[in-house]
């Protein structure tokens, strides 16, 4: 299941994130602009400062609307968003951070969850515990030859980078250098 999972992201190369401070209309045309280009991997995020019981219930909403498409839910930072977000129907999990009780929940339920690192050891104990994809949360300031410098000492690792760009052109620009330096997908709020 994760394998089917890490590589539909990997194949679409975006993971479209979407703010649940959105109004849930324009979230919903917003995607469908994006699926009737191609795009089939969303993921809500479920950030605290926006209103989580917001993000969980455009969820929903997302995975009647486009069935086929991967949706996901990220910015999980506690145990209780990611239960939410399991049971609100998330088919994948993307945390900012690697806290244990969420590893610990991830392994024991077989979820596709990614969490963050910051550091080359983060990632490699990441890894190391079985989860094949890894978040490199700071990916708003690394540049795409430290992702190739990185890649170049680990090549085993899988790495989602999240970007944060104040134009579209800026971050498929950037997006696109930092898939040419190695990462597998890149995680972009729309």
């Amino acid at each position: 299941m994760h394998k089917q999972f890490e590589d539909r992201i990997q194949k679409a190369k975006y993971v479209l994130c979407i703010s649940s401070a959105v109004n849930h209309v324009d979230a919903i045309k917003k995607v469908a602009s994006f699926v009737s280009s191609g795009a089939q991997v969303f993921e809500v995020s479920l950030a605290q400062n926006f209103g989580k019981p917001s993000g969980l219930e455009l969820l929903k909403k997302l995975k009647a609307t486009y069935p086929s498409a991967l949706i996901g839910a990220g910015s999980i930072a506690d145990l209780e968003t990611l239960k939410d977000a399991l049971y609100a129907g998330a088919s994948f999990f993307v945390s900012p951070h690697s806290d244990s009780r969420l590893i610990d929940f991830a392994l024991a339920e077989g979820l596709f969850y990614i969490p963050g690192a910051a550091t080359a050891t983060e990632l490699m104990s990441l890894k190391n515990k079985g989860f094949s994809m890894q978040n490199i949360y700071t990916g708003k300031n690394m540049a795409a030859y430290q992702l190739a410098d990185l890649l170049l000492e680990m090549p085993s690792l899988s790495v989602l980078m999240t970007i944060k760009a104040d134009d579209e052109q800026m971050a498929r620009a950037k997006a696109n250098k930092l898939i040419d330096s190695g990462a597998k997908a890149i995680r972009i709020e729309i």
